[in-house]
């Protein structure tokens, strides 16, 4: 699990009493310290009209999501062949981001209210045929004022483009995530079972 901008590990632990029992959930939290409290995967500078994404701090994050995921496969006895990414906002962000860089790593990812930072992966980006093994979940806020959904709708036709695997969903709501979706990413995590 991957936290939005400014939250904590614990943001996204509600999700693992609502996943199938099987499964061993863990909450990662972010390495950089945002002054006014929680963390964040990158740094956002809001001084001008769009938010500017500090690309190499992304970066660093997507590789050290990379270096825990071998972590977690050499330390635990985890199933190597079905590990998920969830991630919300910043989180989806990077989750997708391992996905496209890394797809040997991972059975797929779920990314809600994110989306997909094409132009900082493109020097990184597995083979399409690589890519296609993936599953992809997107849940996004069709009232989202944070992350607009617009942004959504391209990773949607980038994926589709690939030939990629992709449940894409929008629910009502804005910077979110309800109970409808829960309910869907749990129901295609069942069937990817």
């Amino acid at each position: 699990l991957l936290h939005r901008y400014g939250s904590n590990e614990m943001d996204l632990l509600s999700f693992s009493d609502e996943l199938p029992a099987n499964y061993f959930v863990v909450s990662v939290q972010a390495p950089i310290t945002i002054p006014w409290g929680g963390f964040a995967w990158f740094n956002l500078d809001f001084s001008g009209i769009e938010k500017i994404v500090d690309l190499e701090q992304a970066e660093q994050s997507r590789l050290q999501v990379i270096k825990f995921i071998d972590y977690m496969k050499s330390s635990y006895e985890i199933d190597e062949d079905n590990i998920l990414l969830l991630g919300f906002s910043q989180g989806a962000m990077l989750s997708q981001g391992v996905a496209l860089t890394r797809p040997d790593l991972l059975k797929g990812t779920i990314a809600l209210s994110g989306f997909i930072m094409e132009e900082p992966l493109k020097p990184h980006m597995a083979s399409k045929e690589e890519i296609k093994k993936l599953q992809f979940f997107i849940g996004h806020g069709s009232m989202d004022d944070v992350v607009p959904v617009a942004q959504d709708r391209k990773s949607r036709l980038f994926l589709e483009d690939i030939g990629a695997s992709l449940s894409y969903n929008e629910y009502p709501v804005a910077h979110g995530i309800l109970p409808q979706e829960l309910a869907d990413i749990v129901q295609w995590i069942k069937g990817l079972q």
